[in-house]
């Protein structure tokens, strides 16, 4: 006898996400917090957002983030002597 209805589905367990935060070796000095960067006039070297871009999402403290950790990465990179970049990243 055949029935007209399916099996029911069984519940498959999926692990929940779990945040972890991004380390981000710079081999430089800390960039400005954006606390600094909001009080010690950091923003006066960038473009104002304009209102579509501030629609979207965007700031101009991202921009001048974005500068401020370009800046300060990779200014005491010291290659090693066999020429394969940095020595933490050798194995």
């Amino acid at each position: 006898m055949q029935q007209g209805f399916m099996p029911i589905p069984q519940e498959e367990y999926v692990e929940s996400y779990r945040y972890s935060p991004i380390h981000v070796e710079l081999e430089g000095p800390d960039p400005p917090t954006h606390e600094e960067i909001l009080t010690q006039g950091y923003l006066s070297n960038i473009r104002s957002a304009t209102d579509q871009e501030k629609g979207g999402g965007y700031d101009s403290y991202l921009a001048c983030q974005r500068a401020m950790l370009d800046a300060v990465c990779g200014l005491f990179y010291v290659p090693d002597t066999f020429g394969g970049g940095s020595s933490k990243n050798q194995t």
